[in-house]
Formats: C-alpha cells, structure tokens, sequence
C-alpha cells in the first residue's frame, strides 16, 4: 500500500505541478511539502496541523481529502511518539 507522502507526490506529478506551485496554492512552506512526500510528518507541528495540511494538499492535487486525512492518522498513529516532558512537581 502506498504511503500517504507516497500518494501525494504521485498525484502532484501527474498533475504536472512542482513542489514550488504547489507551496503557492497552499501556502504550505515548499520544504514542509518535500517532507510530507517523504512521510516525514516531524516538520508538521501537531497532528491537527498535518491533518489540515494533508486535506489541503489532497484537494490541491485531486485526492479524496477524507481518505488522505484517515490514511495519515493511521500511518501518524504507527509511528512512535516521543513521551511528553512532565513539570517538575517540586
């Protein structure tokens, strides 16, 4: 199954468009969407805001945004998650 970065580009490709056109349309930063094709979502600063950048690329390029959106929380959700520094209680 094809990740979702993986999607991405694919669909921005066909649809002739570069990493810079897209970065317009979006206004999402040219480097975030070159790690969002390489399913590096580590640039994206919560997972609300990945969910609101990958719905937005997905429309850009002609995806299913809900499907992208889904397809990211479960990749996200596989991936291991750095535990929370908790306040010092003294």
């Amino acid at each position: 199954m094809e990740t979702v970065g993986q999607r991405l580009r694919a669909a921005r490709e066909a649809k002739n468009l570069t990493v810079s056109q897209v970065a317009e349309l979006t206004r999402i930063k040219s480097g975030q969407i070159k790690a969002i094709e390489n399913d590096d979502f580590s640039v994206v600063p919560a997972v609300t805001y990945g969910k609101g950048f990958v719905k937005l690329f997905a429309h850009t390029v002609g995806l299913d945004p809900a499907r992208l959106v889904d397809q990211y929380v479960a990749q996200v959700g596989a991936q291991p998650v750095a535990p929370q520094a908790r306040p010092s209680t003294s």
